[in-house]
């Protein structure tokens, strides 16, 4: 009776112990399939943010490269309108060389024509001014032909445009390639037609619109 007792107990034993191996191996297995579960989930969170990174840092360099290449194109730019105003500047330079070397010439040629010049400048410049007695400028080597032109400037003047004004010869003398000065007795009112004033309001005002054309 007390083996039969013991070779029961045996049995129990061994039916716990087997319970416990099973239930231990299926909590072992349980543990293992969260741990890879997790360890999936670990992996696909950091391939995301390896991902982004990669992203944000391809992103970065499009930046930095787009504002590099803005940059060199901004620089290109500058570099080629400083060059273009650099040539036009030397076009605008030449041209009024040549205009003026082919008045110097016209000056020393033809006398003719430069007192028929210089009476149109007289009338342009009257017309200009205010005051009804005004006093011509001129340089020492055209004053005698400025004292010719002024009886005929004053006549012009009032049958073409009924303006009667007293031109006088001014004493002092000016400076300058050719043309005149006209002022009033005070100097307060001055209106310079100078050779070298016309050409420079030539290319301040007028040449620079017609290159801007040209270059279009």
């Amino acid at each position: 009776m007390s083996e039969q007792v013991s070779i029961e107990e045996k049995e129990i034993v061994e039916a716990l112990l087997k319970e416990v191996r099973e239930s231990a191996q299926k909590e072992a297995e349980k543990i293992l399939k969260e741990a890879e579960e997790k360890a999936k989930e670990i992996l696909k969170e950091a391939e995301a943010r390896a991902e982004e990174e990669l992203k944000k840092k391809i992103e970065r360099i499009k930046k930095r490269v787009r504002s590099e290449v803005s940059s060199k194109i901004a620089l290109e730019k500058m570099r080629i309108r400083r060059e273009y105003l650099m040539e036009k500047e030397r076009i605008i330079e030449d041209l009024l060389s040549e205009v003026s070397e082919k008045i110097r010439r016209l000056i020393e040629k033809d006398r003719e024509k430069y007192k028929l010049c210089l009476l149109n400048l007289i009338i342009e410049a009257t017309l200009n001014m205010q005051n009804e007695k005004l006093f011509v400028v001129t340089t020492k080597r055209d004053t005698k032909l400025v004292e010719e032109i002024l009886p005929e400037a004053e006549k012009l003047l009032l049958k073409k445009y009924s303006r009667k004004v007293r031109l006088r010869l001014a004493e002092e003398k000016i400076e300058a390639l050719g043309g005149v000065i006209l002022r009033d007795k005070d100097s307060k009112e001055i209106y310079n037609n100078t050779i070298e004033a016309r050409i420079n309001r030539v290319k301040t005002e007028v040449l620079p619109k017609i290159l801007s054309e040209i270059v279009k």
